[in-house]
């Protein structure tokens, strides 16, 4: 970076020049009318006409006439040539800092149109990182109201946060660039990430049974819709490889990795996470523990239940209704046994009662 400061250089050999005093050149220009009317005088000279169009002033310039109130001054400087944004960000901060430490009378900041571009570049980072995270916060509250397991939403979360890590990962090998671009398509894609995750996290908690069991139901009957998901995205895509457009191009590949990646994370690392820590069913869970009958009401109002309306509401498969309507009617089917019981054991004990009053 190299400031013009021929201009007030210039201007100090002009005034000394032609100056009808011994005095220093300091001196001379606090008077205010010498130094107006000799920066008319430079304005105009073949030197100094060239710094006309860096003053604003306050009515037009008029040759052989102090010069008015100056609104505006620029002051010139030029950058070197960089290669990319780690060079450029700190050349412009520099400037930033330089201008900032100079006291100028009035207000003063450098500006320029490449700037523009470059303080793009120096947030864009910062404000990636910022967004997917607000995105993947709300994928978390949002799979929560939906599913009713934190377990399953937190797996989802980190399907969702590590896909986006290895697609911010691999742009780097591919060439392509954290700028504004990169970033508006990474975080659209993060709403796709979930797709991946969510279908088989929302399978394997509506579906009773085991873990191993509910693996083997999602992998057979849920697997193959998301997978046929996927390959229709990364086909209708397809047709931007032979596009030249960097948005396109950009577009292709991100979404491309999105496709790969969430497949990769929600029908390979997501079942292997819920056969080992996934959340076990509740049934299987009190047959475990032998809980008491006077608990088997409240299991219509738990999460299992919840969940159970769901996916009758939203599944419109026959195998996967006739399985939840199985496990309501086994619920039903003990609450009525254990009254059942109480009445048996109350009629036992009035035959044992006559039989002693008889006796």
């Amino acid at each position: 970076m190299r400031f013009s400061y021929y201009e007030t250089t210039f201007y100090r050999d002009y005034v000394n020049k032609y100056k009808s005093s011994n005095e220093s050149f300091e001196n001379l220009i606090k008077d205010e009318e010498f130094f107006r009317r000799k920066l008319t005088q430079y304005l105009f000279s073949p030197r100094g006409a060239i710094y006309q169009p860096y003053f604003w002033f306050s009515s037009p310039l008029q040759c052989g006439e102090p010069a008015p109130d100056v609104l505006l001054q620029a002051i010139p400087y030029s950058h070197l040539r960089f290669d990319s944004s780690s060079v450029w960000i700190p050349a412009m901060r520099e400037v930033q800092q330089i201008v900032s430490e100079i006291p100028w009378s009035n207000e003063s900041f450098p500006i320029a149109l490449t700037y523009i571009n470059w303080e793009t570049d120096a947030i864009v980072g910062g404000e990636l990182i910022r967004n997917v995270g607000i995105a993947i916060a709300c994928i978390f509250v949002t799979t929560l109201i939906t599913l009713g397991s934190w377990r399953g939403s937190l797996f989802v979360m980190i399907c969702v946060l590590l896909t986006c890590v290895d697609v911010a990962g691999f742009m780097h090998w591919w060439g392509i660039t954290i700028e504004i671009t990169s970033m508006n398509i990474v975080i659209i894609s993060v709403g796709l990430c979930v797709d991946f995750c969510a279908h088989i996290m929302h399978g394997f908690l509506t579906t009773p049974g085991s873990r191993k069991e509910r693996i083997l139901f999602i992998m057979e009957n849920i697997a193959p819709a998301v997978i046929n998901g996927g390959c229709s995205t990364m086909l209708a895509l397809s047709l931007l490889v032979t596009s030249r457009s960097y948005v396109f191009t950009s577009f292709f590949k991100i979404f491309l990795m999105i496709c790969l990646f969430g497949l990769f994370h929600g029908l390979i690392m997501l079942p292997v996470l819920l056969c080992l820590l996934g959340p076990i069913d509740i049934n299987e869970d009190d047959q475990k523990t032998n809980a008491p009958s006077s608990d088997q009401q409240k299991k219509f109002f738990s999460l299992k239940f919840i969940r159970t309306l769901l996916s009758e509401k939203y599944l419109k498969s026959s195998d996967v209704v006739r399985e939840m309507d199985t496990l309501k009617t086994q619920e039903e089917v003990k609450s009525n046994g254990t009254t059942e019981n109480l009445l048996s054991k109350s009629k036992s004990t009035d035959e044992e009662n006559q039989k002693d009053s008889t006796s």
